[in-house]
């Protein structure tokens, strides 16, 4: 548990999947765009495809394009800087208040 969240980590893009399929239920992605052996981007456009209901925020170093891609996509995005973790966990509360605004979630 982290921050009164169960925390599931992902090393990569076919883990990431595994753990999302095999979860009863998912409340919210956390997604790096720089995940080892994937391209971002494509990783979130196939989130969004197979999981259309399910928040995803995007945490990441890229500033390029995908970033901008992402901006429209994601229900969140934050750029990795400074002391982005306390940013992070903000908007993961405003984010699944947003989406199930009738459930306690924690």
């Amino acid at each position: 548990m982290a921050d009164g969240y169960r925390v599931k980590l992902a090393k990569d893009d076919r883990e990431l999947f595994n753990l999302i399929k095999d979860e009863v239920q998912t409340d919210l992605v956390i997604l790096d765009l720089e995940m080892p052996y994937s391209a971002g981007l494509d990783v979130l456009k196939q989130l969004l495809d197979q999981n259309p209901l399910v928040p995803i925020v995007v945490h990441t170093l890229t500033t390029d394009q995908a970033a901008h891609e992402a901006t429209k996509m994601a229900a969140a995005f934050i750029e990795k800087r400074g002391n982005s973790i306390e940013r992070l966990k903000t908007i993961v509360d405003e984010v699944l208040k947003k989406w199930y605004p009738h459930r306690a979630l924690v």
